[in-house]
Formats: structure tokens, C-alpha cells, sequence
């Protein structure tokens, strides 16, 4: 669980508090595919790390910054990262945002603009999958979970335009899937107060213990 400023849950957190990652589940399926689950956990989120660092690099003009990739795969995503970046104009990255309402904060990829129907787009770099040898599969439950979290980054930001995911693959191409925004996770969060509240404080109470 994550906590900004001590007094808001992440974005992420309540999406984790919703509907917990099932992790029994997941390490037995990689024992029956025969894979490593902290391999794959740790190669996907330096995957995804490596695709945030080529975007916000480039949004603030600062491409030079970005490592060189160590390997074909990295290569392929920065190729994805390149190719999408000739379509769509990055307005901002790493944006974080407040919800004092509802007791929420987090941190949006980026606002897009498409160069050529200028239509802008809140939205979530994802590089699903990107770690197997295999051609990307849209999974609707993973969409459903980045509409989600889109959606509570748009409440907190008061953002009536568009909303959109952007997966970029390991074989140098990427897709854009436009989101609608749901009303039923801002609900949630409403109605779930007394745990949002909870868990930050239990939280709070474990920092200050290691202290």
C-alpha cells in the first residue's frame, strides 16, 4: 500500500483494496507454465519503467537521458515508444494529482494529443505481456481495471475530455483503446471510505513503528 503526504491512499492501493492481486493463483500458474514469478514481476516493471522514462524524457526534451536498451526487447518497445510519439503530441507526463474528497492520490502516465484531429487523451502507458515471446492479447479484465484507475485520475483532476490506454508491444508496435469513464469505481471509493481511512492509518502506524 502506498500513502502520499501520510493522508492519501494511492490510486493504485484502491484499486489493490477493490480486488486484491490473487497471488496463489498466479504462482500456480507459473508453475504449471514452468516460469519464475519474481522474474516475470520484476521484468515487467523495469519494461514499464523503461517505456515512463523514454515518454517523460521526451516530453520535457530530454531523449538523450534515456538509457539504451540492453536487449532486443527493449529495443522493440522503444521502437513502439518512437513510432507512437510520430502520431501523438505529449502536453504533460508524471503528473500527480489529489482527490481531498475522497482521500486519493496518484500519479498519471501522460495528456496526449493527436496531431491530427487534435483530440486529447488522459491516459496509461501499459506494456502487458510485454515480457513473453508471444503476440499481445487484449485481456478485458486488465482494461476494466486501467478504466478504473483512468477514471479516478479524471475525478480528481475535474478532466472532461477523453480517456485512453496505450499498450506498446515487445514487437516494436503499440495500440491505443479509447475508455469510457466509470462512475462505479468513483462509487466505490465513496462508499468505502471507512476502509480507505483505516488502511491509511494502519499504514501510517507501521512507518512510524520502523522508525
Amino acid at each position: 500500500m502506498r500513502i502520499y503526504e501520510n493522508k492519501y491512499i494511492s490510486v493504485t492501493s484502491i484499486l489493490g483494496l477493490k480486488q486484491p492481486f490473487n497471488k496463489k493463483s498466479f504462482t500456480d500458474w507459473c508453475s504449471r507454465t514452468g516460469h519464475d514469478p519474481e522474474a516475470i514481476l520484476s521484468t515487467s516493471q523495469t519494461l514499464g519503467e523503461k517505456v515512463s522514462e523514454a515518454m517523460d524524457n521526451s516530453q520535457k526534451g530530454l531523449d538523450w537521458l534515456t538509457a539504451p536498451p540492453i536487449d532486443v526487447l527493449e529495443a522493440n518497445l522503444l521502437d513502439s515508444v518512437k513510432d507512437f510519439l510520430s502520431r501523438y503530441e505529449l502536453i504533460s507526463t508524471e503528473g500527480v494529482v489529489k482527490c481531498k474528497e475522497f482521500n486519493y492520490a496518484g500519479r498519471y502516465d501522460g495528456v496526449i494529443k493527436d496531431k491530427e484531429s487534435g483530440k486529447v487523451f488522459l491516459s496509461d502507458w501499459k506494456t502487458y505481456g510485454a515480457w513473453r515471446n508471444k503476440e499481445y492479447k487484449r485481456v478485458s479484465s486488465k482494461i476494466k481495471k486501467v478504466r478504473e484507475q483512468l477514471s479516478l485520475y479524471a475525478y480528481a483532476m475535474e478532466w472532461e475530455e477523453s480517456l485512453a490506454v496505450v499498450v506498446f508491444k515487445n514487437d516494436g508496435t503499440w495500440d491505443m483503446e479509447e475508455l469510457k469513464f466509470d462512475d462505479k469505481i468513483i462509487e466505490w471509493t465513496k462508499t468505502h471510505q471507512d476502509l480507505i481511512l483505516e488502511t491509511i492509518k494502519n499504514e501510517n502506524s507501521k512507518r512510524a513503528s520502523k522508525v
